[in-house]
């Protein structure tokens, strides 16, 4: 083979790469080498693929920061993160309350929610890519009622959930862009956080508020879900 046919054939084995570089990008199967961006850009290359865990980059740099998140292609392709294992929930007990603390991380044995599967950077792109964000808050109070205000019979009293960028989340009749609902069976309270302003969410801590501190109490949360 002369040096002409020799860089014909490079050419030609360039010009393929670069094709299936480019193919992938339009096609991303949702594995740790061939990521998309989100669960929503997956579900719309591919709408038959079921729930589950698959890889994301947001950020669509190298693949080597991708992250592995759970798509809810069933909800029109959410991507969840989950807390992590050891800070998303706590058991029912009698949480010593110190001087001067409001949020539970202040608490004795207290800590914030954290989320180490998402990196910084990552986080912020999805964000950017995203619309909205959902997270459910369970807190349960076992025998008492002391999840709610037994006035109202709502959990603004009682609960005060504290976002991501130290924003306070809380019950606001006349802000659209933030809906929270409590829903109220046996001892919990099921708060459901919706909103647009995407900076303030996930969930990093909480203040169990007047009516929880003399009771026991426990809480779990649930995955931080864009869309």
């Amino acid at each position: 083979m002369d040096s002409s046919d020799s860089g014909m054939s490079e050419s030609q084995g360039l010009i393929q790469s670069l094709r299936d570089e480019i193919e992938s990008i339009k096609r991303p199967s949702g594995t740790q080498t061939n990521p998309a961006r989100t669960c929503k850009d997956l579900h719309m290359c591919n709408a038959k693929l079921k729930d589950g865990l698959y890889w994301i980059d947001p950020n669509y740099g190298c693949n080597g920061d991708a992250i592995q998140v759970l798509c809810n292609f069933t909800a029109g392709g959410q991507t969840c993160i989950h807390p992590d294992i050891n800070t998303k929930q706590a058991p029912n007990k009698k949480w010593k309350k110190l001087s001067g603390a409001e949020w539970f991380s202040e608490y004795e044995d207290g800590y914030e929610i954290s989320y180490t599967g998402v990196g910084k950077t990552q986080l912020n792109f999805l964000r950017l890519l995203s619309e909205k964000a959902t997270q459910t808050f369970i807190v349960t109070c076992r025998g008492s009622q002391g999840c709610f205000d037994s006035k109202s019979n709502k959990v603004e009293k009682a609960i005060k959930l504290q976002g991501a960028n130290d924003g306070l989340l809380e019950f606001m009749k006349d802000e659209p862009s933030i809906k929270i609902t409590q829903v109220r069976r046996d001892w919990k309270a099921v708060v459901h956080v919706e909103t647009e302003d995407l900076n303030q969410m996930p969930i990093v801590d909480f203040a169990p508020g007047e009516f929880l501190t003399s009771n026991e109490f426990g809480f779990e949360v649930g995955p931080i879900c864009f869309s």
